[in-house]
């Protein structure tokens, strides 16, 4: 009897937990941190502090958990709040948050990202293409104009972000489109013939500053996480690879055919960022799921070509290099495939991603020696490619095998659930209602 009624005790949902809410009255603060309290000063009683936070019980008072430091030790302090007391409280801290640190409210977390990318991306592009797309042609201006560039593209950023707020997100989707949009405006300079190297660097700077301001705006409108936004950036690589690799097996050598080529780069680039807001908004998608996804999907293409390449090393005239781009897109089709089915349903640690990443690629680095010492001199490259593509397969089977079990397994999206409740009919007279059969999907 005592067993059963552990069993029926153990099946009601509990009723008594706590649940955090807001610190602040405007409900925008969660918790006031170490940092925020050395500004807001709100806790000088209390040494050693670390973090603040408000939690609320089903009966309407409220518990505010001071977390701090007591002769090296951690240590909580609990006090009791009534409702109005808790407010009062709220108050108190939208005060001191209004009065002497409004950023306080502002998410700030990715902007160093945003900061420390903007300025690399100054000095490997921006700053050599402004006095190109200008026509500088004197050196002394051209330098100057490249230093002047470099230090604006960080104190300029610095101060537009100083009152609004850079996620994680945003940080990365505007990196991706200040790198990427490099490329499609140097595509779209090809597609109108504009050749020059006025025109091209021009376009191409035009493009990075469009699509990098453009790309923070739709992340902070979207509210997107930054393993969203990653995912956007890498679909959009994939379908920029793609979508020209596709375009070139069905040109004939023309330079209409070169226009559609470069037109089709930039327009499966954009598909697959629909595609992969589509996969963020479908599943749970972390950095390091994206870092995985890359990583299968680069290996299927590099094995593609790999067998490629060996099947037509027999052909010396009129190698156009179409069999080795068809191979290229249809192992990387099968890559993609494979990436989706090795990531559903987990959610890999960034460093997990770049474990896999780099564990694909030192494979291949690894397989790529070995099959050059281990073939005669005039199959090296044969031996090479096919090692390598061997090797890559087995450095991204090995880390990732041992890091997809650490990885959280989700429930599958869109699959049915049914659950029996055998208790339910001894219940059936009990002032509780237990279901006897629960059906739910997940979507």
């Amino acid at each position: 009897m005592r067993l059963l009624l552990a069993v029926m005790l153990a099946a009601l949902p509990l009723t008594a937990q706590e649940v955090a809410v807001p610190i602040d009255s405007a409900g925008r603060l969660a918790v006031i941190s170490r940092d925020l309290e050395r500004r807001i000063q709100l806790f000088p009683e209390i040494p050693g502090f670390l973090e603040a936070r408000l939690f609320q019980a089903p009966d309407g008072t409220f518990t505010l958990e001071i977390t701090h430091r007591v002769d090296g030790r951690l240590a909580r302090t609990r006090r009791t709040l009534t409702a109005t007391e808790a407010a009062a409280f709220r108050q108190r801290v939208l005060d001191a948050l209004t009065g002497g640190a409004r950023n306080a409210l502002l998410d700030h977390s990715g902007r160093g990202e945003l900061l420390r990318g903007a300025f690399v991306l100054a000095l490997g592009y921006n700053g050599y293409a402004v006095p190109i797309a200008l026509d500088v042609q004197d050196s002394r201006t051209a330098v100057g104009l490249y230093t002047i560039t470099a230090a604006a593209s960080f104190f300029l950023p610095l101060a537009l972000t100083a009152q609004a707020p850079v996620t994680q997100g945003q940080a990365s989707l505007a990196m991706w489109g200040g790198v990427r949009g490099i490329f499609h405006g140097m595509m779209v300079a090809a597609f109108f013939d504009q050749g020059s190297d006025r025109a091209v660097f021009g376009y191409g700077l035009v493009g990075s500053l469009t699509e990098g301001i453009g790309g923070y705006i739709m992340a902070g409108r979207m509210n997107l996480a930054q393993g969203h936004a990653d995912a956007m950036g890498m679909l959009g690589d994939i379908g920029a690879g793609a979508g020209l690799g596709a375009a070139y097996l069905l040109s004939s050598g023309t330079d209409t055919d070169d226009d559609a080529i470069w037109a089709a780069g930039v327009l499966t680039s954009f598909a697959g960022v629909w595609a992969g807001h589509r996969l963020a908004r479908w599943e749970h998608t972390t950095r390091g799921d994206v870092g995985v996804f890359r990583a299968a999907t680069l290996v299927g293409a590099w094995t593609g070509l790999a067998a490629a390449y060996v099947a037509n090393s027999d052909r010396v005239v009129d190698r156009d290099g179409k069999p080795e781009v068809a191979g290229t897109l249809l192992g990387g089709a099968g890559g993609l495939v494979a990436a989706r089915l090795l990531t559903r349903g987990r959610d890999f640690g960034t460093a997990d991603g770049t474990i896999v990443s780099i564990g694909a690629l030192g494979g291949g680095l690894l397989g790529a020696g070995l099959g050059y010492l281990a073939t005669p001199e005039g199959d090296a490259e044969n031996g090479v490619f096919l090692a390598s593509a061997a090797g890559a397969l087995v450095g991204f089977g090995l880390t990732y095998a041992g890091t997809q079990a650490g990885a959280r397994h989700n429930a599958e999206l869109g699959a049915w659930s049914v659950q029996v409740n055998p208790l339910a009919l001894a219940m059936r007279d009990a002032s509780v209602r237990v279901p006897a059969v629960t059906v739910g999907v997940r979507f």
